[in-house]
């Protein structure tokens, strides 16, 4: 038979427990860490590192990034950023569809209608 508890030692340890605070220090996997190190990942690419050389940086500093891993990272950030540029231009190409020309132009036409005057 399984065991029961009371319901006022619960309401207790969840008081307790909702006293906790928060784990933000927890340690990170690899995964984790390379989410949180890719705006600087990024940035080492727009600076014209290699894959090959991040991934030696990275280890310099103690993470151990595999370079496969790493590339297939970069290659989804890549397809992300091409296809946030295709709807940017997209968005843009629709817009000018849309509105229509205000060129400035002197070419007036005047209705010949006398009567109205």
């Amino acid at each position: 038979m399984a065991k029961k508890y009371n319901v006022d030692f619960l309401k207790k340890i969840s008081l307790n427990l909702e006293k906790l605070p928060n784990n933000e220090n927890k340690d990170k996997n690899l995964h984790e860490s390379i989410e949180i190190l890719k705006p600087a990942i990024i940035n080492l690419i727009r600076k014209g590192y290699k894959i090959p050389d991040i991934c030696e940086l990275l280890r310099k500093e103690g993470i151990e990034a595999n370079l496969q891993y790493l590339q297939k990272i970069i290659q989804k950030i890549s397809k992300l950023s091409k296809k946030t540029k295709q709807k940017l231009e997209n968005n843009i190409d629709n817009k000018n569809k849309k509105e229509p020309n205000h060129s400035k132009s002197n070419d007036f036409s005047v209705n010949d209608d006398s009567s109205d005057l």
